[in-house]
């Protein structure tokens, strides 16, 4: 049983990437004795010793300045999943701190994987014997303490150290991109408990928004309102602008969904054909056959899973990104006889998984895609029709509120917090046409018709932190790497 105390710092260390460098897991020497990075982790007196050497392209060290509690150390895995985040305070040589539930200066660092943090029954202390602060400068911290992995164990002694290199200097600087059907509302979230509005950019009948890059957003318009999308240069949020338009036509009808593909993006259409999109020339090319789209999600870079908006078919297409055409989806299999309706609003994956939130139904739906079939595995009943979803750790976060038009008006209207694992629901609250959610880091950022929520989800659930009054909306998107 003694491996079951370490497995949690052990899985947390494996995901920012652990080479094999010998054949045997491990690393064969202490990577700070060596000028590698990676981690060296001692338990329980020596019972268990191993030398982790952190894969370069797997892990991201940020030294990040501007926050309204000061400069910080981020440190975090770019797998899809499980995803690890450090965040630490102690940056100066000499600084020490503790293992916290949230990320907070009070007790410098917090640690967390898949959306679980370190355990709270722990003393550890980390201490920062080298600091830096520009590109390529060492860092080094030790930490030491206990922890109880939970009933029935005794405290758990472990020790170690762990020396990377800063791959980045970044500004802690947020903004969401919010849609109100009169305006792209440009909100600066960099102190969550204090949002502001940057700037608007006057867009008529705006719905749809996807934030793609640093530089690129994309809004699209609701009905027979012109234009079909528009391109929005977003390299500076403040000063956000349309820098091209696409006009609707019989084959450019309502934009429903965008995904980035290498340096395309996969537009979904609801009445046409699905497009293939370039930003820098504004140039499209329709994909696909006849039946339009309503969403789709890149499982992994081996499948896109399209869900078509006419609500007949499930469609799973291989693509690599030498993309050649006719780019024709092939049917896998038929989900909707084992399901409530025949349309799904939002579709989602965890790099695993996919989930369907499904409106008629009211249900969300967790599906297992591979390369001849889509299989069902569960189905919760979430009692509201979905306006939204997003798949974060090992969390879905639905927004859901009823119409005008039956059967869809009536139902839950808020937000939900669901466990994935268990496929649970594990906290929600009642909002006003919850309409749009996006999550990042520790926060969750919600819009309905009163404005825009931010919560603090870093404890497993959703704790409100502010509202801003201006933040209501329709969608909302921010820069997610």
């Amino acid at each position: 049983m003694k491996n079951i105390q370490i497995v949690l710092f052990l899985i947390i260390a494996t995901f920012l990437g652990c080479s094999n460098q010998n054949g045997e897991g491990s690393y064969p020497d202490n990577p700070c004795e060596v000028g590698e990075q990676g981690m060296y982790l001692n338990e329980t007196n020596g019972t268990n010793d191993l030398n982790l050497h952190f894969d370069n392209s797997l892990v991201v060290v940020q030294y990040v300045t501007g926050h309204p509690d000061g400069d910080y150390y981020h440190m975090y895995s770019v797998q899809s999943t499980p995803t690890m985040d450090f965040y630490t305070f102690a940056i100066q040589p000499g600084d020490t701190s503790t293992l916290d539930q949230n990320f907070n200066s009070t007790a410098g660092s917090y640690l967390v994987m898949d959306g679980t943090p370190y355990p709270q029954n722990n003393n550890v202390v980390t201490n920062t014997i080298i600091g830096g602060s520009q590109v390529g400068d060492a860092v080094k911290i030790e930490f030491s303490g206990d922890y109880i992995p939970g009933a029935p164990f005794d405290p758990t002694k472990m020790s170690g150290e762990m020396c990377v290199t800063i791959d980045e200097v970044v500004s802690y600087n947020e903004f969401v991109y919010i849609t109100d059907g009169a305006n792209l509302k440009v909100v600066n979230v960099t102190n969550p408990l204090s949002p502001s509005l940057a700037t608007n950019v006057s867009l008529p009948s705006s719905h749809y928004v996807k934030v793609i890059n640093k530089s690129v957003a994309i809004v699209g318009q609701t009905d027979a309102t012109e234009p079909y999308l528009n391109t929005i240069n977003i390299t500076n949020p403040e000063s956000s602008y349309v820098a091209a338009t696409t006009s609707k036509s019989t084959s450019n009808t309502i934009l429903t969904e965008a995904i980035k593909l290498d340096n395309k993006v996969v537009l979904t259409d609801q009445h046409s054909r699905n497009k293939l999109f370039v930003t820098a020339s504004n140039d499209m090319e329709e994909i696909g056959d006849a039946h339009g789209g309503f969403c789709v999600t890149n499982m992994n870079n081996d499948y896109l899973v399209l869900l078509d908006g006419l609500g007949a078919s499930a469609y799973k297409i291989g693509y690599n990104f030498n993309l050649t055409f006719p780019f024709l989806p092939s049917n896998v299999s038929v989900l909707w006889t084992s399901l409530v309706g025949n349309r799904f609003d939002r579709i989602e994956n965890d790099g695993q998984y996919a989930y369907l939130a499904n409106v008629e139904g009211q249900k969300l739906v967790k599906l297992e895609v591979n390369a001849s079939a889509i299989n069902q595995l569960s189905v919760l009943n979430i009692g509201g029709h979905p306006s939204a979803l997003e798949i974060y750790n090992n969390y879905a976060f639905i927004t859901m509120s009823p119409t005008l038009t039956a059967p869809y008006n009536a139902g839950f209207d808020g937000i939900k917090m669901i466990d994935l694992n268990t496929m649970q629901v594990i906290d929600s609250v009642v909002l006003t046409n919850a309409s749009g959610i996006v999550v990042k880091g520790i926060y969750a950022y919600v819009t309905d018709g009163n404005g825009l929520h931010i919560y603090d989800i870093s404890a497993g659930n959703l704790d409100l932190i502010s509202t801003f009054n201006q933040g209501y909306g329709n969608y909302i998107s921010l820069l997610n790497y």
